[in-house]
């Protein structure tokens, strides 16, 4: 199960890459209306890009398993990966707390 625990640090840090995009976007898009349109569009397209990355790196080894009859490693997998992730995310959130 070494590899779900890299799936997890791996959409971990693709969510850290994608909210630091997001964040530096923020500042590079004018605040004007005109360009609403395309701020909109390109946030749509980064949600779907990072669903899909995020589907494949957490779902698709167990969709693999699946597909091969093996049901347990299938869960096992799904469930390390998701544990993993929240792992990392009470980690982040206590770290967070802790040091502001």
């Amino acid at each position: 199960m070494q590899r779900a625990v890299f799936c997890g640090i791996g959409e971990a840090l693709y969510i850290a890459f994608v909210a630091s995009f997001a964040f530096i976007g923020g500042q590079m898009f004018p605040d004007e209306s005109t360009g609403m349109i395309f701020n909109m569009a390109s946030v749509l397209i980064i949600l779907v890009i990072g669903v899909a990355v995020s589907a494949l790196l957490i779902f698709g080894y167990p969709l693999y398993y699946f597909s091969q009859k093996k049901y347990r490693e299938a869960v096992m997998f799904a469930v390390t990966a998701l544990g993993t992730l929240s792992f990392i995310l009470a980690f982040t959130l206590l770290s967070g707390v802790i040091i502001f």
